[in-house]
């Protein structure tokens, strides 16, 4: 839970004045026991990102009662909305779509990449991506961002990920093609799960037997709880973790 001090200049921005670019923003953690804020935590907030830092404490029951708790580094990146320009980048149906629904696609690889980046040099312990993953479920583009999340990985960065209303069963998942779009491959939750299995699933101490949800521990005595909202049928299910 946090509170913005001020706001950031790229925030409320009409469709068409934005570009790309990095704001720098203070962010204050609201203390809830013992939780703690970086005061000068920096973040990359746009239409489409949101990448923030913050401390928290982890510790077991035993170093709970002996005040030992150790601060924990972790980074947030929502809503990146991931759009591979191979799919479109201009063109009356394309234009059309923005005009209907604004976000910086052109952009969105850039403004991830940067991300990213920001977050690699900050040297998190780990780092929660949470949907929309991808513009609207599309295959191609979620493969693209397995990439980019494997890129942080592999500097030593422990990477969860939980999906958004765009990423699954999408019927939205299309390419443009001048003044028409053609429908393109989406995911099932079951494609969903193996595409990010090394991003939070194989790593999971309880799975939603009806979900994406899942619990994770990334650091010794901090517990991730993963929670998959979307729809995939009109048909109400409970959380069935064990």
């Amino acid at each position: 839970m946090h509170a913005r001090e001020g706001t950031c200049p790229i925030l409320g921005t009409p469709h068409g004045d934005r570009t790309a670019e990095e704001a720098t923003c203070g962010l204050r953690l609201i203390r809830i026991g013992r939780l703690s804020g970086n005061r000068n935590a920096r973040c990359v907030l746009t239409l489409l990102v949101l990448t923030s830092l913050a401390t928290l404490p982890a510790c077991s029951a035993a170093e709970r009662s002996l005040a030992q708790c150790r601060p924990v580094r972790f980074a947030v990146i929502a809503d990146p909305h991931l759009h591979n320009v191979r799919l479109g980048h201009a063109g009356a149906a394309f234009e059309k779509y923005l005009d209907q629904d604004p976000k910086l696609l052109r952009e969105s690889e850039a403004i991830l990449d940067a991300a990213l980046n920001m977050v690699a040099e900050e040297q998190v312990q780990f780092a929660l991506i949470v949907g929309d993953l991808t513009k609207d479920g599309e295959l191609v583009n979620h493969r693209r961002m397995v990439r980019h999340l494997a890129w942080l990985e592999r500097r030593g960065i422990r990477v969860f990920v939980v999906p958004g209303n765009h990423d699954i069963n999408n019927p939205e998942a299309v390419e443009y093609v001048g003044d028409t779009n053609r429908p393109v491959a989406s995911i099932s939750p079951a494609q969903f799960r193996a595409l990010y299995k090394r991003f939070g699933y194989s790593e999971a101490i309880d799975l939603d037997a009806h979900s994406l949800s899942y619990v994770a521990e990334p650091v010794r005595g901090l517990w991730l709880l993963a929670i998959d909202s979307c729809k995939y049928d009109e048909s109400p299910r409970l959380l069935t973790f064990a």
